[in-house]
């Protein structure tokens, strides 16, 4: 996904996809959330959420690599 197309992009509208969102852990599903859905910045979330940047990064690319994984399933 591109990133104009993360800008975009309304997780509402596709329920197999927030079907697979509900299979990450909690705490990366909100961060995955917060980023791809509501579009905070990895600053931002790291701020919210009273954590280190790399571990948002870390989060959001462990998100990635399961749902990758839950598709090819």
């Amino acid at each position: 996904m591109s990133e104009a197309d993360r800008l975009s992009y309304d997780f509402s509208t596709n329920l197999e996809f927030c079907d697979l969102l509900k299979e990450l852990p909690e705490d990366s599903r909100v961060i995955f959330q917060m980023y791809y859905g509501e579009q905070f910045s990895i600053g931002e979330i790291a701020q919210m959420l009273h954590m280190k940047e790399n571990t948002v990064k870390s989060r959001i690319h462990r998100g990635k690599e399961q749902l990758r994984a839950q598709l090819e399933a």
